[in-house]
């Protein structure tokens, strides 16, 4: 049953969606997809919908006043005493629903109206949702705020969506940044660990809680993840004399003098040896933690000065675990993280990095990890309906060899800048390069240094995370990470080691605005293009 029934006419469905995500994010349940056949009697269905709903919003406009389906359902709404009529257009109601007092969403801030008519009817209060509400405001006011009767007809959403999308990331961020910082004072101190969905904020989180401990100069902050590549971000993102950044493998060396043996539970164990004879840290915390080998989490409790009740924060996403770990539980490694999680109460199941529409891709390739023995999820399973923007479905282009594939990706990204996208906010990711390819990535790289400049991101290797140029890095290496448009390329290779599928949700997930999936034909694992290929264009 839901809390609110939305009748309109089916040629503004874009309307009814975008209201229905405000009404969802505001924390009602909301029936409003209209999958059904309407015949020569009122649908069955859709009565039954309504008669359970709460509250009926009736979206009145030049084609819905002459609806015959859309003034039965206002009709039983106002005998039900159900009906929330609103106007989306200049545009008188019918003769019957005249003397009911109609508002008028002329803008996003007068959907507060709205909301205090809706609680009325629903007899709850909303539920807001900040960072989903302001990037649906943001997304309606580029629509031109005036009134959702301005989004396009059902008709014109095809030709709409071949269009670049115009998206306002950096406002999306700032306001990230700020209410995640709010969020941050919620987390008490002692040892915390956060579940979340990929492109929930886990990073952002995690960066706004070591700002705020870091604020006192004399507390000392570790920062720790797996991937170098995020370990470069969160040095950039956290400038303070007092934090010290890290991916954890440099952090052994640099810390206790310890280099990678390729065992990593080893070398945990190597650095956990000696790390009682180095200063210690008021604060430790963790992003990639599902990353991190059982031994590791072993030296990040006893690098805090008080290792049972200092701060330690880990995020954690069973979902993009890339290696074989040895099974451990939280409480064989020394943390005590019993009632002591983090996910929905911090809205962690939500994304708001990728749209609908790449995460619908995403889904069948997202498999969390089992929770452990005491009690405590590994992983969140994504849901498309989570997300909080809507956008234009993946495209999937193809070549018929190897070198046709990358001038195809070339090509796009070469219209891309010339439509003046910054050659920072394209990404061209990839699973790996094999010995059979190496001649060709390597033109693939030449190619496009010189349509954009090229910042070619490898383990390994030292960089500037704030370099100019298009990003080039695998899928391994952009965890963590996030660029408004991602081509990723060479996708029919997935499939032939252990954890590729974790390592597609991976890749599927780093884009924000648009996703460009290529592949070769014919392709050397077809399974996978197959599983990709209904949820893209």
């Amino acid at each position: 049953m839901a809390d609110v029934f939305i009748s309109y006419k089916s040629e503004r469905r874009e309307a009814a969606s975008r209201l229905a995500n405000m009404l969802a994010a505001n924390g009602y349940s909301v029936w409003w997809d209209r999958h059904l056949e309407v015949g020569g009697t009122f649908d069955k269905a859709i009565e039954r919908e309504l008669r359970a709903a709460k509250a009926v919003v009736v979206l009145w406009c030049s084609l819905s006043v002459d609806s015959e389906w859309v003034r039965c359902e206002a009709d039983l709404a106002r005998k039900l005493d159900k009906i929330i009529p609103l106007s989306i257009e200049e545009v008188e109601p019918p003769l019957q629903f005249r003397l009911l007092q109609m508002g008028r969403l002329d803008d996003a801030f007068a959907m507060s109206k709205l909301l205090d008519a809706v609680a009325g009817k629903v007899g709850r209060a909303p539920s807001k949702d900040d960072v989903r509400v302001h990037t649906l405001q943001s997304q309606w006011a580029q629509d031109g705020a005036v009134s959702i009767a301005q989004l396009p007809r059902t008709e014109s959403i095809k030709q709409e969506r071949e269009k670049p999308p115009i998206w306002n990331s950096a406002s999306e961020l700032a306001a990230l940044d700020e209410i995640y910082a709010r969020r941050a004072q919620r987390i008490e101190g002692g040892h915390r660990i956060i579940f979340g969905v990929a492109g929930s904020g886990k990073t952002v989180l995690l960066i706004a809680r070591a700002k705020a401990i870091a604020a006192d100069p004399a507390k000392r902050v570790l920062v720790l993840c797996f991937n170098k590549a995020l370990a470069a971000y969160l040095r950039s993102a956290l400038p303070q004399s007092n934090v010290t950044a890290s991916h954890f493998h440099a952090w052994a060396n640099d810390y206790c003098n310890v280099r990678f043996d390729n065992d990593d539970e080893v070398l945990g164990e190597m650095v956990l040896s000696r790390i009682l004879k180095q200063e210690r840290y008021d604060a430790v915390l963790v992003d990639e933690g599902q990353d991190f080998a059982a031994s590791w989490f072993k030296c990040v409790k006893a690098a805090l000065r008080t290792p049972d009740a200092g701060d330690l924060l880990i995020a954690y996403d069973g979902a993009q675990s890339l290696f074989e770990r040895r099974k451990f539980t939280w409480v064989s490694v020394g943390i005590n993280a019993r009632g002591r999680s983090y996910s929905k109460n911090l809205n962690l199941h939500l994304n708001y990095r990728n749209t609908r529409e790449i995460l619908q891709a995403a889904e069948p390739f997202c498999h969390p990890r089992d929770g452990d023995e005491e009690g405590e999820g590994n992983g969140l399973r994504v849901d498309p309906d989570c997300a909080a923007r809507l956008g234009p479905r993946p495209v999937m282009i193809s070549g018929s060899s190897r070198v046709e594939e990358c001038k195809l990706v070339q090509e796009w990204i070469r219209r891309l800048v010339g439509q003046g996208v910054a050659p920072e906010e394209i990404a061209v990711l990839f699973p790996r390069v094999t010995q059979a390819y190496e001649r060709v990535f390597y033109r693939m790289k030449e190619t496009l240094r010189q349509i954009g400049g090229l910042l070619h991101i490898e383990a390994g290797a030292d960089y500037d995370i704030a370099a100019k140029g298009i990003r080039l890095l695998n899928c391994n290496q952009a965890k963590g990470l996030q660029f408004p448009h991602v081509f990723l390329m060479w996708t029919d290779l997935f499939g032939g080691y252990a954890n590729d599928r974790q390592l597609l949700y991976v890749g599927l997930t780093r884009a924000e605005q648009s996703l460009t999936i290529s592949y070769k034909r014919p392709a050397v694992n077809a399974q996978t293009l197959a599983e990709l290929q209904p949820h893209c264009q």
